[in-house]
């Protein structure tokens, strides 16, 4: 089930990263929830959580690496930015669709987070 992840995870940034929106949409569960690293940074459906993702994307000036781990119904992916930024997102899947997001930031929170989901 972690390379599923994985590449549920890959087909997905692929998607963002060619500008397919609707194949990143339908990717997304209708009632997905992203939680940011603040508790009031929640975003909720499918286009607004690619909407957001997008911009968040964009908002970073460089990334200097990126890492790619996946556990069972879930994956980690991590931005590492040259100034030393880093973001941890765990996305959950169920049904072969990302069903949330949650970011962290730290990497051993969000291998935790992601090693309890079932």
């Amino acid at each position: 089930m972690k390379r599923e992840s994985i590449e549920l995870l890959l087909d997905w940034l692929a998607a963002i990263r060619a500008g397919e929106l609707d194949r990143a949409t339908a990717a997304v569960a209708p009632a997905v929830i992203w939680r940011g690293l603040e508790p009031d940074l929640v975003c909720a459906g499918a286009q607004d959580v690619v909407s957001n993702f997008l911009k968040a994307r964009d908002r970073l000036d460089d990334v200097e690496a990126i890492e790619l781990i996946g556990r069972d119904s879930a994956a980690v992916l991590g931005s590492h930015a040259p100034d030393g930024r880093e973001i941890f997102n765990v996305f959950t899947f169920a049904d072969g669709q990302i069903v949330s997001i949650e970011d962290y930031a730290r990497r051993e929170d969000a291998l935790l987070a992601a090693s309890s989901v079932r």
